[in-house]
């Protein structure tokens, strides 16, 4: 729950809403109607790629900063060498 709802029926209730907002915005009645277009393949779903927050050339296992914690304590990056950049 956030901080604008008091109870879990509040919570319901705004995102019943918005759910029916969106699609009265996109020319459907219900969630019926628009499951039965998808069905008869009126429209397609289509996969959106969403950006990343961190930088594609960042060290995955470091973060960036070339060292890393682990349960023996703080180590250099083997995996980037210690530069925190893929290679």
């Amino acid at each position: 729950m956030t901080n604008k709802d008091k109870t879990g029926g509040e919570r319901q209730s705004r995102l019943r809403l918005a759910r029916s907002k969106w699609l009265k915005e996109h020319g459907y009645n219900s969630a019926e109607g628009l499951l039965g277009a998808l069905m008869r393949g009126e429209v397609a779903l289509q996969v959106v790629s969403v950006p990343t927050q961190r930088a594609a050339d960042i060290c995955p296992r470091c973060e960036g900063t070339g060292s890393y914690a682990d349960y023996i304590g703080k180590r250099a990056c083997s995996l980037c060498g210690g530069t925190g950049k893929c290679r």
